[in-house]
C-alpha cells in the first residue's frame, strides 16, 4: 500500500488500490505472472495519457467466413466449421481489453482497466491531467 508523502493527498484510486493518484504523484501496484510491481511517476513528469483498446478483428472475420462457407456449400455435416467459427467468435470477445498507458519521460505504467466503461477510463484520464496541470502550476 502506498505510503502518502507529508502534505499528499489521495484524489482517487482504483476499487483495488492498483492505481492510486494523489496531488503529488500517479502509483501503480499490481501482480504480474506471480511477480509484484510497484511504480510511481510524479505528476510533473507525466507527458501523456492514452487509452488502448486491443482486439483480434481477425478472428471474427474468420468466424464470419466459416459460417458464410457453411451456408454456401451446404454440407452434409457442417458442425465441425460452426464449431471453430463459434470457438474464433468466442476467442475474439474474451480477448477484447482496453489498457490505460501513462508515459512519463523515462518510464510508463500500462494497466488493463477491466471491466470499466469508455467513460469511466476517460474520468480518470481528466483526472490524471488535471491533477498533473495543477502540480505544475504549484511547482513552477
Amino acid at each position: 500500500m502506498l505510503a502518502l508523502l507529508p502534505g499528499e493527498e489521495i484524489i482517487t484510486s482504483s476499487n483495488n488500490d492498483v492505481l492510486v493518484l494523489t496531488n503529488r504523484r500517479l502509483y501503480c501496484n499490481f501482480n504480474k505472472y506471480g511477480q509484484q510491481h510497484e511504480q510511481t511517476i510524479t505528476l510533473e513528469n507525466i507527458t501523456s495519457c492514452e487509452m488502448i483498446v486491443v482486439n483480434y478483428f481477425w478472428l471474427l472475420i474468420i468466424a464470419a467466413v466459416l459460417v458464410i462457407v457453411v451456408l454456401a456449400v451446404a454440407q452434409t455435416n457442417p458442425t465441425p466449421l460452426l464449431l471453430v467459427a463459434l470457438f474464433c467468435a468466442i476467442g475474439y470477445f474474451a480477448t477484447k481489453r482496453s489498457e490505460v498507458v501513462i508515459y512519463s519521460s523515462g518510464t510508463k505504467i500500462k494497466i488493463q482497466t477491466g471491466k470499466l466503461t469508455t467513460e469511466q477510463i476517460k474520468s480518470f484520464m481528466s483526472k490524471v491531467e488535471d491533477a498533473r496541470n495543477r502540480r505544475l502550476a504549484t511547482v513552477h
